[in-house]
Parts: C-alpha cells; sequence; structure tokens
C-alpha cells in the first residue's frame, strides 16, 4: 500500500480502493480498502502529501496501534471508517484542527 500512496497516488491504474478526482496534484482522493487482512499500524501509513485526502476507509482488517497524530495534517478528511480494526487509545488532541472531519 505505500507504494500506492507515494508521490502520485492518482496515477496508478487499476489501484484496488483507490478513487481520484483527476491525476493532478489537487485531485481528491477517496481510499477504500476493507477485509483485506491488512496489518500493521496506522504510522506505516503516508497519507500527508499533495493530494487532497476526502475519505479514508479501512474497515475489517488487522490493524493496530493509535491513531497517528500526524493525520491532523490531512484537512480536507471528511470521513474515516477504522471500524472493526484492533486500533487502540484516543484521538488525539491534534485531530481538532481537522475542522472538514465529519464523520470518524
Amino acid at each position: 500500500m505505500r507504494a500506492i500512496l507515494g508521490q502520485e497516488p492518482c496515477i496508478v491504474p487499476g489501484a484496488t480502493g483507490l478513487s481520484c478526482s483527476d491525476a493532478t496534484a489537487n485531485a481528491d482522493v477517496e481510499l477504500s480498502i476493507s477485509t483485506l487482512s491488512l496489518t500493521g499500524t496506522l504510522d506505516a501509513l503516508t497519507l500527508v502529501g499533495d493530494y487532497n485526502f476526502v475519505s479514508l476507509g479501512l474497515p475489517n482488517n488487522a490493524l493496530s496501534g493509535s491513531l497517528p497524530e500526524s493525520w491532523s495534517a490531512l484537512t480536507s478528511l471528511k470521513s474515516i471508517d477504522l471500524s472493526n480494526n484492533g486500533l487502540q487509545g484516543t484521538i488525539p488532541e491534534a485531530w481538532s484542527t481537522m475542522k472538514s472531519l465529519s464523520t470518524l
């Protein structure tokens, strides 16, 4: 998944679970990868970049750890679905700056 979410996620043809409004640096990006038995921590995902992540869905996997404070930089994010994983802890205080986030 790191390769898909690297420098140019919107030009990866046929990327599973990835939807972009266009292939430019200002594209709105929706990522929905569920029930794929993904493991590891959310800190391993590098989502901050030139793209506007508006939706992030990683439900029904085997992700663990806590919510990354660094995701507070995802200011265009409107919804996050991390249900049915092994996450723990609280929502980082830094996330209070995510004014577009309406669904968690």
